[in-house]
Order: C-alpha cells, then structure tokens, then sequence
C-alpha cells in the first residue's frame, strides 16, 4: 500500500537504455493537437513520492491492470476489451489515460477528455478514475485528478467536470475536497443500438 503523505506525485518513464527515472509533472510532454510535445505544469515532485509512487501515461500494456482496477470498482471488464478501448483512446489527442504504478503495479487510473459542449463553456471531463481499494486515502486520487487538471489548463479549457453515481457517497467528499462544487443532479439514460 502506498505511503499516506501529502506531496504531489511523479512521471515514471523508461529511458533509452531500459531504466526508470521519475520527473515531477512540470516536465511530462504530452501531445498537443498539433502532435507537438509540450510539458505540463504542476507542482513539484515530493521526494517522499519519488521512490514510491509514479503517474505516467497509459500504454497498451497496462489493459489487463487497468481491467482489473475498473472491475474492482464494479464494472467488470475483460483486458482485451480494454485493451481495444485504450489503443483508441492513446491515438485520439482529445484524450489522455494516466496510471499510477507503486511497487511495480497499478494502483490507480483515469481517463480525462477534452469535452466540448454547444450550450456550456469549453472543458475538459474526467470521463473514469479508479484508485485500488488498498491505495484510497493515499494521494493517489488527488495525483490523478492534479494531472487530469493541468492536461485540461494546457490544452486552454477552463473547468474540469465530473460525473459520480449517486451512492458513491465517498467519491463525492473526495471531489469536494478538491474543490469540485455540486452544479446538477441529473439522471443518465442509454438505450442500447445493437438490437
């Protein structure tokens, strides 16, 4: 289980050579929609994290964790399914997925997407995030939304939005906390165009 710290987190990448070095999230490229890399900005890496905790973008690796962690918060999903999604998800730039890795697993993962709407400002939606049950109440969370946020800053919009099921009352204290305020209640409907 990681450390309960405060502190932000860092980019875990692999080098050149196959090793791993950590960067705070103020020099993470990204892609832009013109397909430059352009860096993030956030606070600070804390070395209490440094060794600890890493939060990089996801590859297509990852789907079998990342399956695991959303089935963990009740959405049971298959890694090939994820998979499929994920490798759509990294080529279109209006998305980004990052995941949080302690001790060489994932811990964490959110989904962040640039979201506009005719009728409402420009923004960003955190369209999925998922801490393993184990790692809640660590930062892992906050990480994941700290960087969902300045990819959101970067790319010009200007508020970050949320949806959470009415009953997870928990993930809405964790939202307000983090300066998320409650704008609707809404109902969301489907209706399935397979048959």
């Amino acid at each position: 289980m990681p450390p309960r710290s405060g502190g932000w987190l860092c980019l875990v990448e692999s080098g050149r050579d196959g090793g791993r070095r950590r960067r705070p999230f103020a020099s993470v490229p990204h892609r832009t929609s013109v397909g430059l890399a352009d860096p993030l900005l956030a606070p600070p890496c804390d070395n209490r994290w440094v060794s600890d905790i890493g939060v990089r973008p996801a590859s297509l690796g990852d789907a079998p964790a990342i399956a695991a962690l959303t089935t963990q918060l009740g959405y049971p999903s298959a890694g090939e399914k994820i998979a499929e999604r994920l490798a759509a998800l990294i080529e279109d730039d209006r998305h980004a997925v990052f995941v949080a890795e302690h001790g060489g697993a994932l811990v964490g993962w959110a989904h962040v997407a640039d979201a506009p709407l005719l009728q409402d400002e420009p923004g960003a939606e955190l369209e999925g995030i998922v801490v393993a049950e184990d790692a809640r109440g660590s930062g892992v969370g906050r990480g994941l939304v700290g960087v969902a946020e300045e990819w959101a800053r970067r790319r010009g919009l200007g508020v970050l939005r949320v949806r959470s099921r009415s009953t997870r009352e928990d993930a809405h204290a964790f939202y307000r906390r983090l300066g998320f305020e409650d704008v609707k209640t809404s109902l969301v409907f489907a209706h399935r165009l397979d048959g």
